[in-house]
């Protein structure tokens, strides 16, 4: 039918391809590995630093999101200048990373199996974002309660690249969409989330 209807077919199939380009099963287990090898002074350091890299994915998840809003507004005629995309991504900053998924999800279809991996990404981010070691200080006192931290973290590190992965997939499209050359899509995307890991 129209560009629309294709565009979001496209996204579909996209999307059910994602468990081709999910990280490797176990990527993250070296959070639980290394820490065995440490001295007792460096374990808890270690457990700090894996929590660093896991709470760097939420904020890539974040930046993601907003990246894909964009693209969006962008696609649909929403912010065809320079400054309609700054003030729609002013107003989008200001929303919580829930409702800046429900935003997209709003935008673009994608399969049960992906909106399950979404809310896990979600439920994931909210928990380490807002008192992940005061729920879970007894477990940093001792090595075994270390290691379920690690563990936890590592799980919940497969889980949110996972979903970067899938906003990668639906931001792709929306710059194939948008017709930007293939080439310059690495480029563009490194850009905007150069400003999150900051």
């Amino acid at each position: 039918m129209n560009n629309k209807v294709k565009f979001l077919e496209s996204i579909e199939v996209g999307i059910a391809d994602l468990s081709l380009l999910a990280p490797p099963a176990g990527i993250f287990d070296h959070f639980v590995e290394e820490h065995v090898q440490l001295d007792v002074a460096q374990k808890a350091k270690h457990v700090y630093a894996c929590y660093g890299l896991t709470m760097s994915f939420c904020h890539e998840l974040e930046g993601t999101l907003g990246g894909i809003a964009i693209l969006h507004a962008r696609a649909s005629g929403r912010a065809t200048s320079p400054k309609d995309v700054e003030a729609f991504e002013a107003s989008f900053d200001r929303l919580t990373i829930g409702a800046m998924l429900a935003d997209v999800r709003k935008r673009v279809i994608w399969s049960d199996e992906v909106d399950a991996l979404f809310k896990d990404a979600l439920e994931r981010r909210n928990q380490h974002a807002h008192g992940f070691f005061f729920k879970r200080s007894e477990a940093m006192m001792s090595e075994l309660g270390q290691r379920a931290l690690l563990k936890e973290l590592s799980e919940s590190a497969y889980s949110l690249r996972t979903a970067i992965l899938a906003l990668d997939i639906i931001g792709r499209l929306f710059f194939k969409l948008l017709g930007v050359p293939a080439g310059l899509i690495d480029d563009a995307c490194e850009r905007y989330l150069a400003r999150y890991r900051t």
